[in-house]
């Protein structure tokens, strides 16, 4: 007996309601949107990550440059035209080491530094290539 009420049981069932399904589509539709925005922020990411490895590349480049320059021509070189990037060439004392000019700098910009001899004088050699 009790088998038979079981099987009436599911033949009264009509399935899923309009509310319940209503409800699961807002659920997925959230997923699917947070999920959108979280792919979104990767690609950008990735953009600005990408901009700064060729930015560091182009810098540890002109730093090497500039090294055999100075060891040449016992003169720091002009600053060279790099396309996309500008590139400074600075000169400072090794008691300020620290002590550069950022003003010409664009939006972005890094900065990598060397010790050089420059006539029998160690100065600090910094090349720094900023981007917008």
């Amino acid at each position: 007996m009790m088998r038979s009420e079981s099987i009436k049981a599911l033949h009264n069932e009509k399935g899923l309601s309009l509310i319940e399904v209503m409800a699961a589509m807002v659920i997925l539709g959230i997923l699917v949107i947070s999920f959108m925005n979280i792919s979104g922020y990767s690609i950008l990411s990735n953009g600005k990550s990408s901009q700064l490895v060729d930015a560091r590349l182009v810098a540890e480049d002109q730093l090497n440059k500039a090294r055999l320059f100075i060891r040449a021509n016992n003169a720091l070189p002009s600053n060279p035209a790099v396309t996309g990037y500008k590139v400074i060439y600075q000169l400072s004392d090794m008691t300020n080491a620290g002590n550069y000019s950022t003003s010409a700098f664009l939006a972005h910009h890094i900065s990598l530094q060397a010790v050089v001899l420059i006539q029998s004088v160690p100065k600090i050699l910094t090349v720094t290539v900023s981007w917008s």
